[in-house]
């Protein structure tokens, strides 16, 4: 982590926001509030409500849900139970790692004990945050007939029109994993209908967690990143430890992230160890994020184009900074960096 202080540039006048609201679990318990142990964060468009609707539901009450709104709207979420019970904060036209700079810093979200920061267009079939608690119970009680209270009802509701709640109570949730294997800085696998841009983010079928990509044909180097100690900034779940180190590597003019993945592993050690993908649970990457669509008033492949070509301007830019951060930090250690490469990474 000493690295990442040669690199932060750290936010003035950082905005804070309320956490650990409280409600109730059930109607049988008003009185006893819930103290959410973690934060799901999404950056989300309305286009994309269904996405991230279904995404919502396998949060249990143990979550706090944050909605940054780049597009503007916000009260056409108003249409979905679980939005009155989460935080949302609105600024045009931004992107996610934005957001994460300016809202998220390690002292406002230090309540929690991991953090998942994820994109708007992921399918969740397969994922399941938590153990769902209630199932067996609510079964029951519905063929007993012996509730009437509101809150049951509309549980059970829910378990009813879900497509993957009833066959999967009994799948390791994500979070026991997590701590199972002592993952840091995690990310469900991916399945999509292209290849992952990363490999090592695809799905297994023989295992529940993986930390190195199968092919040496798509790694240049099968222990360096992206094909070990690697998750991608699409969907990832940092514990709070890892966080407090990540934020500090969020430039604040460099809003689309990217390069950070490669560099993540700096936040943990051993990374090898602690950095892992879960293939028990995992998502679909549909592909289909709307933030391309809030750039200027011209045709979309501009607009796509526009974007694809600030984030590699960013990604370069990202690259320089490391750079001269792994040089000022081997001078100070008296390292030899003679070595060192702009694939971000700190020579070993």
């Amino acid at each position: 982590m000493a690295l990442v202080t040669y690199l932060a540039i750290l936010t003035s006048g950082v905005i804070g926001f309320i956490i650990g609201t409280t409600y109730p679990i059930c109607s049988f318990s008003k009185d006893v509030p819930l103290k959410p142990k973690y934060l799901a964060v999404f950056t989300v468009a309305y286009q994309q409500k269904n996405f991230v609707d279904a995404a919502v539901q396998k949060f249990s009450e143990n979550f706090t849900i944050l909605l940054f709104h780049y597009d503007g709207r916000v009260n056409e979420w108003d249409e979905f139970e679980w939005s009155q019970r989460a935080i949302h904060i609105s600024a045009r036209k931004q992107a996610k790692w934005w957001y994460a700079k300016r809202f998220l810093h390690p002292d406002i979200v230090a309540a929690y004990d991991y953090i998942f920061i994820w994109d708007e267009d992921l399918g969740v079939d397969h994922f399941n945050a938590e153990e769902l608690i209630y199932s067996s119970f609510l079964l029951l009680s519905f063929f007993l007939g012996s509730f009437d209270v509101k809150d049951f009802k509309y549980r059970f509701y829910l378990f009813l029109h879900s497509d993957t709640c009833l066959y999967q109570t009994d799948i390791v949730e994500y979070i026991k994993l997590v701590k199972k294997y002592g993952l840091e800085i995690s990310q469900p696998a991916v399945e999509a209908y292209w290849e992952p841009s990363f490999s090592i983010t695809k799905r297994k079928n023989d295992t529940e967690v993986h930390k190195e990509a199968d092919a040496l044909g798509i790694c240049s180097n099968l222990h360096q990143p992206p094909c070990t100690e690697f998750v991608e900034i699409m969907a990832p779940v940092f514990s709070r430890s890892a966080w407090r180190c990540i934020w500090h590597m969020i430039q604040n003019d460099l809003p689309h992230g990217f390069g950070m993945d490669y560099v993540f592993r700096n936040c943990v050690e051993p990374a090898q160890e602690k950095i892992g993908v879960v293939d028990a649970q995992w998502i679909f990457h549909y592909g289909t994020p709307t933030l391309k669509d809030q750039g200027r008033e011209d045709n979309r492949t501009d607009k796509v184009q526009e974007i694809d070509i600030r984030r590699y301007q960013e990604l370069g830019i990202f690259k320089y900074r490391w750079n001269e951060a792994i040089k000022n930090y081997c001078n100070k250690k008296g390292i030899v960096s003679s070595n060192y490469k702009d694939n971000l990474t700190l020579p070993q």
